[in-house]
């Protein structure tokens, strides 16, 4: 969706295959070519690859304090927001609240 509807791609570039009448019939044919298929297909798939593996880095990065953290699930089942702190040290507020307001610009 996000490559076909949303055209969030530098390669298929700002085109949306968004269909606005609401008519989602199989039988209906898609509003582009077998190549374009294949280029979406191909983009949607390189998308996934990237947060597969920059999701992979950050659990791999702070796989001690994951450890941490499944440990103390183990022994309590329910963990608060303290004894996450106290495992992972506070949070920077400055930065959650740059980085919130960097996200509410760009979703205009």
């Amino acid at each position: 969706m996000m490559v076909s509807i949303f055209g969030f791609n530098e390669k298929i570039g700002n085109v949306s295959f968004y269909d606005s009448t609401g008519k989602r019939d199989a039988g209906i044919q898609k509003p582009y070519g077998e190549e374009t298929e294949n280029m979406i297909d191909e983009e949607v798939r390189k998308l996934l690859d990237s947060a597969y593996t920059e999701s992979k880095k950050i659990l791999e990065q702070n796989k001690p304090y994951l450890i941490q953290v499944a440990e103390s699930l183990i022994k309590k089942e329910i963990i608060y927001n303290k004894e996450l702190e106290e495992i992972m040290g506070s949070r920077n507020k400055e930065k959650i609240e740059a980085k919130d307001e960097y996200v509410l610009l760009n979703n205009k």
